[in-house]
């Protein structure tokens, strides 16, 4: 049940009214040149007003006429003789509008988050950030097709397409600081390095990276930065890495000096330094599983093993968004043929992903000081979402501010899940298919 006192103790910040005023602000109309295909775009009176425009794709996930349908009997005026709006409108309209706009709400939207959040998580004083990619099959237009190429050809024939996703996300905070959407010819390597263009990590910020990601050129890039970091090493995949493993160290330190073939890429980076100090660290699994990290924590009183056992298993965050994002927000089930329409459709579902989260962060935070039960409970993020399907209309277009903050927050604080410190369970080998019984869309 509610917990009035907690509900009020939540509300009774400018956090809120910092996150719905940023949104408001950069959907404003003299704000929004930018994000016209053209200056003549959107001069017409129509619905879809990009303020509206923006709402709807926001809360896209059905049939589109069926959505057009709900949205204008959310967003209609008492009395008014507009009755629906066609799917044919709302294609047209969506070709005059660009993707970005959904970046940068979603960038706006964090903006506020990082510096005005009532409750922050930390590991050991830093942020992590865990970089991961991950695939998703697009619409097979003539139009992707050309700019992407074809994946495969079923039996049948049919081209299949597919599109190469990376995101670099926040695992404490479940916020995704910058996502790409981009041809499965692409590597991951390659989105990353977008990522730290326009995430720019500092000091405070430790960079979390499964196998595969590691480099010279990346260790040391980071290392200018003044950005900590931990890869997973393959063990056979370096000479060093494999003289370690064979060693049976728990820990070592390195230094890696940077190979020829890198040093005019170097230069174009800003890096001077030709070698660099780092550590090797031995982590046992429970399973029998050993696993080999790199990491810039050179401190072994500080930074133990079974701290980089635990800062590691921390990356898993990321899968967990990505199954978000193709199980609950749907991310596969694209509006539209074009280009255009995936970027629009994937960045909208990001930029909600994000504005559920920095909407739950506070009732968390509530929910771990003031238990509810035997164990601490977190709010249940599936539920979240759900709740969240409607609530853009309401906040920004109908302008109702904290009457419907009140509303999510006593539905996020009502709806939780307990937190089971220790549990494991051995990751599931899904079967090839859509959509699977345990995760059911929002």
């Amino acid at each position: 049940m509610e917990s009035p006192h907690i509900i009020e103790g939540v509300c009774n910040t400018n956090y809120y009214d910092q996150i719905t005023e940023t949104i408001n602000i950069a959907l404003h109309e003299k704000n929004t040149a930018p994000y016209k295909q053209r200056e003549k775009d959107f001069i017409r009176d129509r619905v879809f007003t990009i303020r509206n425009l923006v709402v709807f794709i926001m809360t896209l996930h059905r049939a589109i006429q069926r959505e057009a349908d709900d949205f204008m009997a959310q967003i209609r005026e008492p009395g008014s003789s507009l009755s629906r709006v066609s799917k044919a409108a709302f294609t047209k309209a969506r070709k005059k509008l660009k993707h970005t706009i959904f970046i940068d709400i979603s960038r706006r939207v964090l903006e506020v988050f990082y510096k005005q959040a009532p409750f922050r998580r930390y590991w050991k004083g830093f942020r992590l950030l865990a970089s991961d990619g991950s695939t998703a099959e697009v619409p097979n237009s003539e139009e992707i097709q050309k700019a992407w190429g074809v994946f495969k050809y079923r039996e049948d024939g049919k081209a299949v397409c597919m599109a190469r996703l990376s995101q670099l996300y926040d695992p404490l905070n479940h916020t995704t600081l910058d996502a790409c959407i981009d041809s499965i010819n692409t590597s991951e390597q390659e989105l990353l390095w977008r990522h730290l263009e326009e995430v720019n990590p500092g000091a405070d910020d430790l960079l979390i990276f499964d196998r595969l990601y590691a480099s010279f050129l990346l260790i040391f890039y980071l290392n200018k930065l003044g950005t900590q970091y931990c890869f997973r090493m393959k063990e056979q995949w370096w000479k060093v890495v494999e003289t370690f493993y064979k060693s049976g160290l728990g820990s070592s330190r390195i230094n890696l000096t940077l190979p020829k073939k890198d040093l005019e890429k170097a230069k174009e980076l800003g890096i001077t330094a030709t070698s660099v100090t780092c550590r090797l660290v031995r982590v046992e699994l429970d399973n029998g599983t050993t696993e080999i990290l790199l990491s810039s924590l050179l401190d072994e009183q500080l930074y133990t093993i079974e701290d980089h056992k635990e800062l590691y298993g921390l990356r898993w965050g990321v899968e967990t968004q990505y199954r978000h994002m193709k199980h609950k927000v749907c991310i596969e089930n694209f509006s539209g043929k074009s280009l255009l329409s995936l970027y629009q459709d994937f960045h909208a579902k990001v930029c909600m992903l994000n504005l559920t989260a920095v909407l739950v962060h506070p009732v968390d935070k509530a929910l771990k000081d003031e238990p509810k039960e035997t164990y601490t409970h977190q709010v249940n993020f599936t539920e979240a979402l759900s709740k969240m399907k409607w609530a853009p209309i309401a906040l920004f277009i109908k302008q109702q501010g904290m009457k419907i903050i009140r509303e999510l927050l006593t539905w996020f604080y009502n709806t939780t899940e307990p937190i089971r410190k220790g549990r494991k369970f051995n990751r599931p080998k899904l079967p090839k298919r859509k959509f699977h019984m345990n995760y059911k869309p929002i």
